[in-house]
């Protein structure tokens, strides 16, 4: 996991169709039925893919949210995202992890500096 510290990343938050927000990047790709939309483009009522592959309707969205705690996080494909500290994360692990963490608590014992130390964005 790296750090974002970059004043001109931005988070907002919609809502999935198990409603619990996602504070991604507005650049985040998102997929759709028809193609390729961002963060910055959902608006309520568009249809995304929910966590098992079904199509969902966007039910409500926050304003943008600046200055957040961000991550970028990769993957095991080499792919990552930038979340901000509270997105929720279900996980798959050989250690003891609660299905679902915030980042700021899976990672609230790095020292400050180190490589996951967080950022704003």
């Amino acid at each position: 996991m790296e750090a974002v510290s970059d004043a001109a990343t931005e988070t907002v938050v919609i809502m999935s169709s198990s409603q619990v927000g996602k504070a991604l990047a507005l650049d985040t790709p998102l997929a759709t039925p028809t193609g390729w939309t961002t963060m910055a483009d959902v608006q309520v009522g568009d249809i995304l893919f929910d966590e098992t592959g079904a199509p969902c309707r966007v039910t409500g969205a926050t304003d943008v949210m600046l200055n957040r705690r961000c991550y970028r996080v990769r993957f095991s494909d080499g792919s990552s995202i930038i979340a901000d500290a509270d997105h929720l994360w279900a996980v798959d692990s050989d250690t003891p992890v609660r299905a679902q963490d915030a980042m700021r608590d899976l990672f609230h014992d790095d020292p400050p500096g180190g490589p996951d130390d967080e950022g704003d964005c």
